[in-house]
């Protein structure tokens, strides 16, 4: 269709609307409808829906029932077949029925890309709607379909008429009609309707999003003074720390733009201090640093920075700087062996959070670091890992990082098959309170043919938590549908699929036989099986 004949069904659609609008007892004529047929002049509607693809979908007799499926494939974005489901209502004897249905055949066959039709429904909903509701729903899709087709002039003036008859939706169809308002170019007509739509919106959200679309405008024209203001007015509606902290980043950026370089530092502090651990912060920080003023940032705070945004090479130089001056500084000791870790020098970090035994025994931070450098050993190393966890026992009975010690080493003897010990190490845990170590009791006293204890156990745990994960899985296990794994003999020889494994094993300087024996001797391979 041209853009001429467009012009005169948006005329048309106009027209209906308003006299909706402005005649509350206007009713269009609806022809007589024999129950179960097609009323006349809804035969076009019904061929959409006629396809050979309409026999995949079963058409519910029912009306009420064909509508309520139609929303809902609607909803989950399977516009084909909700269009399949409406020929049956397309024919109810509920002329409201029938308008639904006319007005979500539209929505599909929008959804499907036919904008044409589905203006051309929208025109016809439109005529038949006896009150504002279903005509302004209709003027909805309209403006959808006329936006696709490239009319954005009678696109923004059908939500016009969509916000007039909807009031409770029109800040939100206003806010639609922004960039149809902007690529007609009534910038300045879009610009107002910003503040409009900030002074009514029903929801702080909408608001910042009409500020924040008058900020990306002023962006885009490069006047930043207007993105500098846009931000201003966007910092007195904003809560969230970290979406705080993007703004002032931005609006230092427009004030460095505008030559204001002490306002740009201001704001780029008031970032770092509003949100140190956001990606915002660690840009504010690099744009201090590309100031010269970086020296404001105290060491402290540089390191948390690149630490909470994953700079692990700067957190470990930043912390390894603050020990240099002050060597008792034992978070600083913990923080720069995590980084360690975390940035894959896993030997040095591991290394480091078992020295915080000797150099900062008294320190509440060492037990957790002593069972954390357990923990990533234990994998290839049950022995060291044994060790470390037994010393977290001893020197800290108690803890929380204790009871964590023993829970860890309850599963490392149940790995090796000692169910005995096992048991004993997770009996007085489960006692305690600790739903983890019940559900492994259960499973140890199953291990070792006890399983009346073993339910027991596992009813503990039921009793807990229900929902979470351990009270599941107790619950499969209570049921049987899960069994009791027993100790692993020997793990089976690796037997490689394909040549790339082959290869990196290669570039390890091993073959199948030496990796089997590691697997072996670590133990890992075992546990994985058995855990």
């Amino acid at each position: 269709m041209t853009g001429q004949g467009r012009g005169l069904l948006h005329a048309s659609l106009l027209l209906a609307v308003l006299l909706v609008a402005f005649t509350a007892s206007w009713q269009a004529p609806v022809p007589a409808v024999v129950p179960g047929a097609t009323p006349p002049g809804d035969h076009a509607a019904a061929d959409l829906v006629r396809t050979p693809a309409a026999q995949a979908l079963p058409v519910p007799t029912d009306p009420a029932l064909a509508l309520e499926q139609a929303r809902r494939l609607l909803a989950s974005g399977s516009p084909a077949e909700a269009a399949q489901l409406l020929a049956g209502a397309l024919g109810a004897p509920d002329p409201a029925q029938r308008l639904e249905a006319r007005l979500l055949l539209a929505r599909a066959t929008l959804e499907r890309g036919d904008a044409q039709v589905a203006l051309e429904l929208a025109v016809e909903a439109a005529q038949r709607a006896p009150d504002q509701r279903p005509a302004g729903i209709a003027a909805v899709i309209a403006a959808r379909a006329l936006a696709t087709l490239g009319e954005r002039e009678q696109a923004s003036e059908q939500l016009r008429v969509a916000a007039h008859l909807l009031p409770e939706l029109a800040p939100y169809l206003e806010y639609r009609t922004l960039d149809l308002l902007a690529g007609t170019g009534r910038e300045a007509e879009a610009e107002q309707l910003v503040d409009q739509i900030v002074t009514t919106a029903p929801i702080r959200r909408l608001a910042v999003a009409a500020l924040e679309w008058r900020k990306a405008r002023a962006e885009q024209r490069g006047d930043f003074l207007a993105v500098r203001e846009a931000v201003t007015r966007l910092l007195e509606l904003a809560t969230i720390p970290s979406y705080r902290a993007t703004l002032l980043l931005q609006r230092a950026r427009a004030a460095r733009e505008l030559g204001d370089v002490p306002a740009a530092q201001t704001d780029l502090l008031m970032a770092i201090e509003t949100a140190p651990e956001s990606t915002a912060a660690a840009q504010a920080l690099d744009e201090l640093d590309a100031l010269g003023a970086g020296s404001t940032v105290s060491a402290e705070r540089r390191a948390a920075i690149a630490f909470a945004t994953g700079r692990y090479a700067h957190a470990i130089a930043a912390y390894s700087a603050i020990l240099d001056t002050d060597p008792t500084r034992a978070d600083a000791w913990y923080q720069r062996a995590i980084a360690r870790v975390r940035s894959g020098d896993l030997v040095t970090g591991v290394q480091e959070l078992v020295a915080m035994g000797e150099r900062y025994p008294q320190d509440a931070r060492t037990p957790d670091a002593l069972v954390t450098a357990g923990t990533l050993v234990e994998w290839n190393n049950e022995a060291d890992a044994e060790e470390l966890y037994r010393r977290v026992l001893a020197q800290y009975p108690g803890s929380r990082a204790a009871r964590e010690a023993q829970f860890r080493l309850g599963l490392l003897a149940y790995g090796r098959g000692d169910m005995a010990g096992a048991a004993a190490l997770w009996e007085g845990l489960a006692a305690g309170g600790d739903v983890r170590a019940s559900f492994w009791y259960g499973k140890a006293l199953a291990a070792r043919g006890d399983l009346a204890g073993a339910q027991q156990a596992w009813q503990q745990v039921l009793q807990s938590e229900s929902q979470n994960f351990y009270g599941q899985r107790a619950r499969e296990l209570l049921r049987g549908e899960l069994p009791v794994a027993k100790a692993p003999g020997q793990v089976g020889s690796l037997q490689p699929d394909d040549r790339s494994f082959t290869t990196w094993l290669a570039s390890l300087d091993a073959t199948t036989e030496t990796a089997a024996q590691r697997v072996q001797a670590s133990g890992a391979a075992r546990r994985a099986l058995l855990l």
